[in-house]
């Protein structure tokens, strides 16, 4: 990587740096564990039906992942679409990176947690490559200091520490510095 394209990168998280700082995450430090079970937690789709299982920050290690917080309100997947379609587009190996969704449906409009479990369900029946996390209490959200009916984007590196944080919609230019991260530390 050439010197112009770092100083481009730094520039950009030090001009995001005030929001990551202003949040209980931090560049360079391990996420605040949350673990997340019962109705909550990770989803896993054996072929035929959707379980629950025990969910906790402290596995995202090994691989560089991006973790894509939503709250359970209609178009909230749209905010950082662009962000997720250019992941794919890269075609990142998948033994050295993971996308993990994340939804909170505590978020949503009273009486519509389980309409909004089923369409999470629903959508993780269709797509294997990622992991899909329900949070029903806003642990996640509360845990890591996220707003509220929002949209966010947390890069994680192979030891489990912040490698870049977004809480609401990527720019291009964000969108070009995270997959640069994450390109450098696969």
């Amino acid at each position: 990587m050439g010197i112009k394209r770092l100083l481009t990168i730094l520039a950009i998280f030090v001009a995001v740096a005030p929001d990551i700082y202003a949040e209980k995450l931090k560049i360079g430090q391990v996420l605040p564990e949350v673990i997340l079970h019962g109705r909550a937690g990770e989803l896993e789709f054996d072929g035929k039906e959707i379980s629950y299982r025990r969910w906790s920050s402290r596995n995202l290690v090994g691989k560089v992942h991006t973790v894509y917080h939503l709250a359970a309100r209609r178009g909230i997947d749209k905010i950082n679409k662009r962000y997720i379609e250019m992941i794919e587009a890269e075609q990142i190996p998948l033994d050295k990176y993971k996308t993990v969704s994340i939804l909170n449906i505590d978020d949503v409009f009273t009486g519509g947690k389980g309409f909004a479990r089923r369409k999470y369900e629903e959508r993780r029946k269709k797509l294997n490559n990622s992991e899909f996390v329900l949070d029903d209490s806003s642990k996640v959200r509360e845990s890591w200091g996220l707003g509220k009916k929002g949209s966010a984007v947390i890069l994680v590196g192979k030891d489990g520490k912040v490698l870049a944080y977004k809480d609401g919609p990527l720019k291009n230019d964000e969108i070009q510095a995270f997959i640069e991260l994450i390109k450098m530390n696969i």
